[in-house]
Formats: structure tokens, C-alpha cells, sequence
């Protein structure tokens, strides 16, 4: 009973009913519908972007810290890095070769991606057919 309405003593299940976006004053809450489909997709898109931009963000981090403390940074070993009484170099090094992971997640986001676009653009297609009246797909 997470969503519901009672009117003339019947209740009446929202979620099993399938209201996920229900018109204001309509008297269902539903607190377990928090986006639209368009905004799934658009969560979804961001989701591919930082998957395929996550090494580099890794790198930028271990970059930053690095030259922010003086520490000498680079693929040949892991150097001593201290950093408020700790060394944190093996960590900055490990970091700073996640850039390689990128061989795997750029190639693995641009296909998502055009997955991700291909969808789209069937989604718009069929939506642009059903508006102005002619059956989808040469039906």
C-alpha cells in the first residue's frame, strides 16, 4: 500500500496500476518514482560519459596532488609522497595508471553511446510517426 487512494471506500494501488506520472491534485504519491523517462536518459547518458571519463579524472586527481605537494609523480615507479606524516605514493601511483584503464572504458562508452543514440533516434522517429499519423515503420 505505498501509494494510495481512497475514494468511495475502494482503494485504489497507484504503483500496481502502473501511475508513474500522475496529474497534480490527482490524490497519488508515489515515493518511489523519483524520475521521468526523459530524465532516466539523461542520467543514463551522464552515467556512459563519466564511465568512460573516470581514468583520467583519476589522473587529474593524482596530478593535482602531487604537484600540490612537491612529489615527484610518474609510470616508472612509485616515489615517497608524505603527506600530512603519511606517505600516500603508492597510492598517487596506482592513480596515476589508471589513465591506462581508458584503453578499455573510452572504447566500451563510445559504443554505449551510439547505442544510447541509436535508441534515441527510434524513439524519435516512432514518436514523429505517431504524431502525424502514419503507422510506424510502413505498417
Amino acid at each position: 500500500m505505498i501509494c494510495t487512494k481512497i475514494r468511495r471506500n475502494t482503494i485504489y494501488y497507484a504503483a500496481i496500476r502502473g501511475y508513474s506520472r500522475v496529474r497534480r491534485g490527482s490524490g497519488y504519491t508515489n515515493p518511489h518514482v523519483f524520475m521521468t523517462p526523459g530524465k532516466r536518459r539523461i542520467v543514463a547518458l551522464l552515467l556512459i560519459l563519466l564511465i568512460g571519463a573516470s581514468p583520467f579524472i583519476s589522473v587529474c586527481i593524482a596530478g593535482a596532488i602531487a604537484d600540490a605537494h612537491g612529489c615527484r609523480l610518474d609510470e616508472a615507479a612509485a616515489y615517497p609522497c608524505i603527506i600530512g606524516g603519511r606517505d600516500w605514493g603508492d597510492l598517487l601511483s596506482a592513480m596515476s595508471l589508471m589513465g591506462w584503464a581508458g584503453l578499455i572504458t573510452i572504447p566500451g562508452a563510445i559504443w554505449l553511446l551510439f547505442v544510447w543514440g541509436l535508441v534515441a533516434l527510434v524513439r524519435f522517429v516512432v514518436r514523429k510517426m505517431r504524431r502525424v499519423g502514419s503507422p510506424p515503420f510502413g505498417r
